[in-house]
């Protein structure tokens, strides 16, 4: 004969069953000092504190039920130990709270567990979900195998785990993908903010920082405030002092600002992109020092050798541009030098400068031909009116 366990059920009875026993043994024995403790034996049930189940209003008492197997223990009305709040092998404990699901458990005061295999633990829980977990103070679970752990917290999805306080209530997505798998709630019922996520990750993956919908892989809800909002990456090397750069979207002109903490302390943005792309970084008078007139021009550009050239990491790929040694002879101030990964680097951005002053150098030779050209031509005219 093969025996089969349903392991959830198997356990779930177990945990019932010992903290029942543990109960009732301490409760009975302190029972034996009530000098006017009532106890009601019937073919099925035993109790302790009235002498008639049926004609409990409010009171004080310790129920074991055979027929269902059910406990209940602490301040009840009989509506709280019938057949239609006491589920198959359930346990209520507290002030009262309701078992109403087969394998449910419940303690506390005016908690529900009214599923199967549902729990609820603190004050106010209502479990509509089978096998379900709620614990705190005023939470709901209508989804399966969910899990609450804090304040007003609401779950109306499968599979889902809510922790913290006064989350967003939502409808249950058709899509499975976007249903909620983690939520972290951070609202609060007495100010304006009222409920809110300060994470939420979703079946498929996607993660958000304070909304509740993310519509990328990562999607961030910063504050309006330039001065901390946004996104910040930090090198751990240093601690809180350790490099960083943020990441803020403007709310008025929808331009990316780039901040960095060597860069005026962090307190100003070190460049911006518009809404079409283009960058712009600083170049205020006031940020700069010891201005001089560039020292390199035209006969520099010249010397630049411009190539094409395939990155021996990229296959099937050709790219044009000017290798980092050969300007670094040159153009010193634009070439750096990675010690780390052992490589030098280039800003190009510079050469748009060094084209403007070789341009405007040509411009003064272009000039000064002119004028040649000019005396050249009045001369040509002399000549040829003196020869008439």
């Amino acid at each position: 004969m093969k025996l089969t366990i349903n392991s959830r059920e198997y356990y779930s009875q177990v945990y019932i069953s010992t903290i029942s026993a543990t109960l009732c043994s301490a409760i009975l024995f302190m029972s034996m000092s009530w000098t006017n403790a009532q106890t009601t034996i019937e073919p099925n049930s035993i109790t302790l504190g009235v002498d008639q189940i049926s004609a409990v209003d409010e009171d004080t008492i310790l129920h074991w039920g055979k027929t269902r197997s059910a406990f209940r223990g602490g301040f009840f009305r009989s509506t709280d130990i019938t057949n239609n709040n006491a589920g198959t092998n359930s346990f209520a404990y507290g002030r009262e709270s309701q078992a109403a699901g087969d394998q449910s458990f419940s303690f506390g005061s005016f908690n529900k567990a009214n599923e199967t295999g549902s729990f609820a633990l603190g004050a106010q829980n209502i479990v509509d979900g089978s096998s379900g977990f709620a614990f705190g103070v005023g939470n709901q679970v209508n989804g399966a195998q969910s899990f609450t752990m804090g304040n007003d917290l609401i779950s109306n999805s499968i599979f889902t785990i809510i922790l913290g306080h006064f989350n967003v209530d939502y409808t249950d997505p058709p899509n499975e993908n976007d249903r909620p798998l983690f939520v972290l709630g951070n609202g609060d019922r007495g100010t304006n903010r009222g409920r809110s996520n300060a994470i939420t990750v979703l079946n498929d993956g996607r993660m958000s920082l304070r909304t509740r919908t993310p519509e990328s892989d990562l999607h961030l809800a910063h504050r309006n405030n330039s001065s901390f909002a946004g996104f910040m990456i930090q090198n751990e090397e240093g601690g809180m002092s350790g490099n960083w750069w943020r990441f803020y979207t403007r709310s008025l002109t929808d331009e990316l600002a780039l901040y960095n903490n060597s860069f005026m302390g962090g307190t100003s943005a070190v460049g911006e992109f518009n809404t079409s792309g283009s960058y712009s970084g600083p170049s205020d008078r006031r940020l700069k020092k010891d201005i001089v007139d560039l020292p390199y021009g035209l006969k520099d550009v010249l010397q630049l050798a411009p190539k094409r050239y395939q990155f021996r990491h990229v296959e099937d790929r050709l790219d044009i541009g000017l290798v980092a040694q050969d300007v670094l002879e040159v153009i010193p101030e634009l070439v750096s030098y990675d010690e780390k990964d052992d490589k030098y680097m280039m800003n190009y951005d510079g050469f748009g400068v060094l084209a403007i002053k070789a341009i405007q150098e040509l411009h003064d030779i272009v000039q000064e031909q002119n004028k040649l050209i000019d005396v050249l031509m009045k001369k040509v005219e002399e000549l040829t009116l003196s020869q008439e």
